[in-house]
C-alpha cells in the first residue's frame, strides 16, 4: 500500500476511513476513473501511521462511526496535525447542523454527505479537487454566533460550486423543494456578484457567507471585500433589455444585470449595508402542514 500513498502526477491521493468493509469497497468502486488513488482503511490510527511515514492524503473521507465513537473527535484532531497540508475533508452520516455537525464543521469540514453514502456526488467532489485547489488556500468554516455557520473563501469560482455543495447539504433536508430552490438560485446570483463584481476574481480577497436557519425564516448574509455598489442605481435591465445590453456592452460588460432584480423576487427582505459590499437576505417559511 505504501506505493499509493505518495503523490502521483495528476492524482489525487483519497483516504477512506470507515469499520464497514462493504463502504469502503462501495466507495473505492465508485472513485475509480476520477484519477485518484484509494487508500481504504478501517480506523483513523491506521490513516495517522500512514501519514507519519510521509504518506500525502488530499482528501479524506470520514464514517460517521468513526468520528461519533468514543475518542472520535480526538483521533480526527490527531489525523489533521498529522497532514502536511489540509485535506479536503468529507464526512458522511453527519448532519451539518447537528451539534456533531457543528463540531466539525468549525473544523474545516465542508462536505457532508448522507449514511446512504451518495456515491456519484462522492466522485464529483474527488473530480472537483484538484491540484491547483489543493495547493492554495480552500474553504475556511466557523461559528460565528449561536445558530450561525460562515464560510469563507478566495475569490475563485471552482471555491464557489464547494460553497454551494456545503449550502445544500445545510439545506436540502430540513426545507420544501420550492424554498431550497428559490434559495438555491439567490445564493448563485448574490454570491456571483461578489466574486466576480466584489472582488473581481482577485484571489487574494475574501468572501464570507453566513447562514441561519430560524423556525420562520432563513437568512444569508454575503460580505465582499471589494468598492461596493449602490443597489438603487442600478437600472432595471427588464424595462428596456436592448437598451440595457447596449449599455453593457459599451462598458464592456458581459450580458446580464438581471441579479439584483431577480434576488428581489426569490427573497422576502433584501438588506444592504451603506457601502453596498454586505448584502442580508431573508426567506420567511411557512408553518408546518400550511405549504
Amino acid at each position: 500500500m505504501a506505493n499509493d500513498v505518495f503523490p502521483v502526477s495528476g492524482q489525487t491521493i483519497v483516504f477512506i476511513l470507515a469499520p464497514d468493509a462493504v463502504q469502503r469497497e462501495a466507495m473505492s468502486r465508485s472513485l475509480s476513473g476520477t484519477l485518484c488513488a484509494v487508500v481504504p482503511l478501517d480506523s483513523v490510527d491506521a490513516g495517522i501511521e500512514l501519514l507519519r511515514r510521509g504518506a500525502v492524503c488530499h482528501v479524506a473521507v470520514f464514517s460517521s462511526v468513526i468520528l461519533e465513537e468514543s475518542g472520535g473527535r480526538d483521533a480526527f484532531a490527531r489525523f489533521l496535525s498529522s497532514c502536511r497540508s489540509q485535506p479536503r475533508i468529507v464526512v458522511f452520516g453527519i448532519d451539518p447542523l447537528s451539534e456533531a455537525g457543528k463540531y466539525y464543521a468549525a473544523r474545516g469540514v465542508e462536505d457532508f454527505l448522507p449514511r446512504q453514502i451518495a456515491v456519484m456526488r462522492l466522485a464529483r467532489i474527488i473530480r472537483n479537487t484538484t491540484m491547483t485547489i489543493r495547493g492554495s488556500r480552500g474553504l475556511e468554516t466557523s461559528l460565528p454566533a449561536d445558530g450561525w455557520v460562515e464560510v469563507t473563501s478566495p475569490s475563485r469560482m471552482e471555491q464557489f460550486q464547494r460553497i454551494q455543495g456545503f449550502s445544500d447539504a445545510l439545506f436540502e433536508k430540513r426545507l420544501p423543494v420550492s424554498v431550497l430552490e428559490d434559495l438555491k438560485l439567490a445564493l448563485e446570483e448574490a454570491g456571483r456578484n461578489a466574486f466576480e463584481w466584489g472582488n473581481k476574481f482577485d484571489p487574494g480577497k475574501r468572501v464570507h457567507i453566513s447562514y441561519c436557519l430560524f423556525d420562520d425564516r432563513v437568512v444569508i448574509k454575503i460580505e465582499d471585500e471589494g468598492e461596493g455598489f449602490i443597489p438603487d442605481d442600478l437600472p432595471d435591465p427588464t424595462i428596456d433589455p436592448a437598451e440595457s445590453l447596449r449599455r453593457r456592452m459599451q462598458a464592456g460588460k458581459r450580458p446580464g444585470g438581471y441579479g439584483v432584480f431577480l434576488i428581489r423576487k426569490l427573497m422576502d427582505d433584501i438588506e444592504y449595508n451603506e457601502k453596498g459590499n454586505v448584502v442580508i437576505m431573508t426567506k420567511r417559511l411557512e408553518p408546518a402542514g400550511e405549504e
